[in-house]
């Protein structure tokens, strides 16, 4: 569609457009491109009123080809050098008395034979490709007082060695690291981070950072941040390794590994730690070559993915002290057993996955694996916090004996083949994700005592069928049993919170899915939720509910009339609705709330206001796989009742109707069509002009079986509207009239007869 555009001009912003096809993309899309040319073009108008005529100023045997902006500054835009001996190039600070501020784009591009460029601190701005193509380029030193780095700077600059990065630029990204074959960098006096993983691609064999740098600091291998500034050496933050090494020892004053820190470093294969660092980041040694690790007495924290595919790491010693082992810390390591301090109160239930350990926790902590893989946590912040004036009076609050805390949270399955569990007695809380993504999981119990399931403690796990709710139960999170295949689920008086998507099953979202959630029972004391005509609904306040989940229990449905909203996936490609009835009440229909994947044959829609006179709809969609289809699609992505565009999907139905009669779902023949469309002629609600002439045509093209179809069911109010309409006349129901009579009803034939009478207005010709 598309082929003849090739090129659109800079500046192009297509975000704004809206989805469109066809001739109507082609306008759009045309519209939007000369606005911006316009907008463009008069930002360059504007850009050359500020500019003076070039200018050519000498220095040192080099031509500045230079403009005068708003006659305040200068503006290179280019330059031509004597001879191929130049060597060094001094971008110059000064021209004809004029500070310069700006490199313009290309304005110092493929320069032969310079191998140095050293630009003025004073220049601010440095437009794109402006040293690009200088193939002898081997160091180039930017200017102090620009504060961006643009890659495209240095673009084919192949034999570039040597960066002094922008004095001014913030952040040091990932852009910095594209340029190739960079062997040393310097980082500018402004700086304040780096970015993590920017040094991913390094080769470099030096890293200076400057030594007026009040917040990076550097051993020439690494790069650190100083955690406080104004003290030198003072709490250092490893952000980076810099210069790839095999064997690092971090320095004293480091407190922190950063995130990404050695992700140039591939072969690293030996760390030393000394005590004081606190804090291990997120893929801090990810996909290194470690062998071993040991932990110093200092450190709190691991976090996530920190050693993750470390295939060799044969040993991981922790230290007593550390609290927190996050997602995946150790997952696909080498390592063969893990013991997890009793000081540990946060442990991911994934840290060692796909290793085929099982961890050891030391006795003594907040932390319980049981016989089954399954760790537990006494709470004991919750305990002290909310039920310490049960306590005992000779109980000190500050003790840490969990022998006597009685609540407990289950954390996470560690073991990730479990099929079928019990959790223990004394359970309060399924804690987040905490059997996410199980595949074998099928049955899960919750004794009586658990109040809360956490947010997507269940998600993923898509062999859950069973899971037994006690009384006690108030809460599920968001996501809990998404992408599962739960069958049945049971909410108990007090239940208060459902979070949303909770109980959208892996059926009622996989396209051509079933819906497995089939078996909803409620409380009918409870206060917040009720089940009513095959809905599971939620009061909301104010009155109005709204349906969270279709059961098929029933393949009649009317929504309540105090029914507003539609929840996500609320029918959940529900395979069992045949009747849906919805009323003005529906204002709010979530994303894919009425995803279906059954044919509904009744759909009565009531409005809001009247339309073209009427208060509703009703439509019997005919038993044809165009109507399955028809439906499916129209249903899954809408967001409002449009009873226009439900109209034109019925009509499709309908016109399409006796195409399909070979692979219809039930019977269905030319009789069906006829009373449709005469339905449709007769209150043309949202008829189009080119539905009605198919319509017309339809007639037209099969008059004498329509009404032969018409008579086997003496049906003669057809023929009326047939000839209401103009279809049948003096001249068309002659064959009409011979085709019937080869029926030998003789009632029907008598009727057809009567009726020639009446359009010729003589009498009736017996010879027939």
């Amino acid at each position: 569609m598309f082929g003849s555009v090739r090129s659109v001009p800079e500046d192009l912003d297509l975000g704004e457009l809206e989805v469109k096809t066809g001739q109507d993309a082609i306008v759009v899309i045309t519209e939007v491109m000369d606005r911006q040319r316009r907008e463009l073009a008069e930002r360059r108008a504007r850009e050359e009123e500020r500019c003076s005529e070039l200018h050519h100023e000498l220095i040192d045997s080099v031509s500045w080809k230079y403009v005068v902006v708003d006659g305040a500054f200068a503006r290179i835009v280019g330059c031509d050098l004597p001879n191929a001996d130049v060597r060094e190039l001094v971008v110059p600070g000064e021209l004809d008395g004029l500070v310069v501020r700006e490199l313009a784009p290309g304005a110092c591009e493929q320069l032969a034979n310079v191998g140095r460029i050293v630009c003025a601190d004073c220049i601010e701005a440095i437009g794109p490709s402006a040293f690009r193509a200088c193939r002898d380029l081997r160091s180039l030193v930017l200017p102090r007082m620009t504060a961006s780095f643009d890659s495209s700077w240095v673009n084919q600059c192949r034999n570039l060695e040597e960066l002094i990065l922008p004095g001014m630029l913030e952040r040091v990204g990932l852009e910095v690291l594209s340029v190739d074959g960079l062997k040393r960098l310097t980082i500018g006096i402004g700086t304040h981070a780096i970015e993590p993983g920017a040094f991913a691609n390094s080769m470099l064999e030096e890293v200076q950072v400057n030594e007026h740098n009040p917040f990076l600091a550097t051993d020439c291998i690494s790069i650190f941040e100083r955690a406080c500034p104004d003290e030198d050496g003072a709490g250092l933050r490893l952000v980076a390794v810099a210069v790839p090494v095999e064997e690092y020892e971090v320095p004293a004053s480091c407190v922190e590994i950063g995130a990404k820190a050695f992700v140039c470093c591939p072969e690293l294969h030996k760390i030393t730690l000394v005590d004081g660092v606190q804090s291990i980041g997120a893929h801090a040694f990810s996909r290194t070559k470690l062998r071993k690790f040991t932990a110093p007495s200092s450190l709190r924290r691991i976090e996530k993915r920190a050693f993750f595919r470390c295939r060799e790491l044969e040993s991981a010693t922790l230290n007593e002290g550390l609290v927190e082992i996050d997602e995946e810390a150790f997952a696909e390591s080498g390592i063969t057993e893990l013991h997890v301090p009793a000081s540990v109160r946060q442990l991911a239930c994934d840290c060692v996955a796909r290793t085929g350990v099982r961890c050891v926790i030391e006795d003594g902590g907040t932390l319980q694996l049981d016989e089954h893989g399954v760790l537990y946590a006494k709470d004991w912040d919750k305990w002290t916090g909310h039920l310490s004036h049960l306590l005992p009076a000779h109980v000190d609050t500050g003790t840490n004996d969990l022998s006597i805390c009685p609540t407990r949270i289950l954390v996470g399955a560690m073991e990730p083949e479990l099929v079928e569990y019990t959790v223990a007695p004394g359970c309060e809380i399924i804690c987040t994700r905490a059997f996410a993504n199980m595949p074998r999981l099928q049955q899960i119990t919750l004794p009586e005592g658990v109040v809360e399931i956490g947010d997507a403690a269940f998600r993923g796990s898509r062999s859950l069928q069973r899971a037994h709710f006690p009384e006690s139960l108030r809460s599920i999170g968001d996501e809990a049993f998404f992408d599962t295949a739960l069958e049945g689920i049971y909410l108990p008086a007090d239940f208060e919170h459902l979070g949303k998507l909770a109980l959208v099953t892996a059926g009622a979202r996989d396209v051509g899915g079933k819906p497995s959630l089939v078996n909803v029972q409620v409380n009918p004391n409870c206060e917040r939720f009720y089940h009513t005509g095959g809905l599971l609904c939620e009061r909301m306040g104010d009155g109005v509910s709204r349906v969270v989940l279709y059961d098929e229990s029933r393949p009649d449905v009317a929504i309540p009339r105090e029914v507003d909203t539609l929840a996500p996936f609320a029918f959940g490609n529900a395979t069992k609705l045949s009747s849906l009835t919805i009323g003005t009440n529906v204002r709010h229909i979530q994303d894919r709330a009425l995803n279906v994947n059954c044919l509904i044959e009744h759909i009565h829609v009531d409005f809001a206001e009247p339309i073209q006179g009427h208060d509703c709809i009703d439509l019997h969609f005919p038993a044809t796989f165009r109507s399955l289809n028809e439906i499916v699609r129209g249903f899954n992505s809408m967001t409002y009742f449009n009873a226009e565009a439900l109209l034109a999907r019925y009509d499709a139905c309908v016109v399409n109707m006796h195409d399909y009669d070979a692979k219809s779902m039930a019977p269905i023949d030319l009789y069906g069509q006829l009373t449709r469309i005469i339905e449709r002629l007769r209150d043309p609600l949202f008829l189009s002009d080119n539905t009605r002439r198919m319509y017309g045509q339809i007639i037209r093209d099969n008059l004498v079986e329509m009404c032969v179809a018409a008579a086997r069911h003496d049906d003669r109010a057809s023929v009326d509207a047939l000839v209401e309409l103009g279809h049948i006349d003096c001249e068309t129901l002659l064959p009409v009239i011979e085709a019937v009579t080869k029926l030998q009803d003789a009632a029907m034939t008598g009727y057809l007869l009567e009726l020639q009478r009446r359009l010729t207005g003589r009498g009736v010709d017996f010879e027939l």
